[in-house]
């Protein structure tokens, strides 16, 4: 079951909480027009920390950017965390997002998260 709220800011910017099945609140922002991007932060981090990448992004890619799982605004899981469950949220973000195919940027545990989605 999911639960889904939007809002619009002033930043041309797509703000959503994505409530999913297992109890977890994801945080996940949405820019710009054009092919998708995902960018994926890296361990300990958020979306805050992918600023400068996403300002880049935005103005050629639809650049969508979530705060993994027991980071940034994204709620905390109720058991152990690992990168397969991080790439879970990944891909059903993307699935909820109807964007079909989607470039991926990660860095560090992003990249791994990224590599995995790829193998999907």
């Amino acid at each position: 079951q999911r639960v889904l709220n939007r809002w619009f800011t002033n930043q041309n910017r797509l703000e959503t909480s994505l409530k999913r099945w297992l109890g977890v609140t994801l945080y996940y922002e949405v820019y710009g027009q054009g092919e998708p991007l995902l960018i994926i932060h890296g361990n300990g981090g958020s979306t805050a920390d992918v600023k400068a990448q996403i300002d880049h992004f935005r103005k050629r890619y639809q650049v969508i950017a979530m705060d993994s799982r027991d980071q940034g605004k994204s709620g905390d899981s109720p058991d152990n965390l690992t990168y397969e469950k991080m790439t879970d949220d990944l891909a059903a973000l993307v699935n909820h997002l109807n964007t079909g195919r989607v470039n991926v940027l990660g860095w560090s545990d992003g990249a791994i998260e990224a590599l995995l989605l790829g193998i999907r």
